[in-house]
């Protein structure tokens, strides 16, 4: 049986690029949910939000993600909002291991910021977003509370992070 790491948490916190590092280090192989409803649905995740509404999307995301075949031991990035609807985080907590990289509401801002919010539609403008953001946060914080292996994105050492994960499987 497969080994299964979902990274989850807010935009920004650093789940694609923890997720590519530590799948490189363990030698797994690496799912970007957001990249991945991309390629098989040609419709990005905020175009998706965009035309068809948050709701739409997550519809799609949760089928995308409860469809997934896993063949081999996999890190698997998934966006902001998936463990807070249909009940994805017991489905990804039953079939294998949630890591919630957490980081304060001020930090996400400062990397949302430096990289624009033409990709994060649920954050509006720049001059809404910060609010929107930290509501975000909240209306989150109770589905990742409930994930027991959690990560600082402040300090997340990739390495360390990929030993972690390597002892708790073998």
């Amino acid at each position: 049986m497969p080994s299964i790491v979902f990274l989850c948490g807010m935009p920004g916190c650093g789940k694609t690029s923890t997720a590519k590092k530590v799948s490189k280090q363990l030698q797994w192989k690496c799912i970007d949910l957001d990249n991945y409803i991309s390629e098989i649905t040609s419709k990005s995740p905020s175009k998706w939000i965009v035309e068809h509404g948050e709701e739409a999307f997550r519809k799609v995301e949760s089928e995308t993600l409860q469809h997934l075949v896993f063949n081999e031991n996999t890190i698997v990035s998934v966006g902001g909002g998936t463990p807070c609807f249909y009940n994805n985080l017991d489905w990804m907590q039953r079939l294998g291991t949630c890591i919630y990289i957490n980081l304060p509401v001020k930090a996400l801002w400062n990397r949302v910021a430096a990289k624009g919010f033409e990709t994060r539609p649920l954050l509006g403008n720049e001059q809404e977003a910060l609010q929107k953001l930290t509501d975000l946060f909240e209306i989150r914080k109770p589905f990742y509370e409930q994930i027991t292996w959690k990560e600082s994105g402040l300090s997340l050492d990739v390495k360390l992070l990929a030993k972690k994960i390597k002892a708790s499987f073998y």
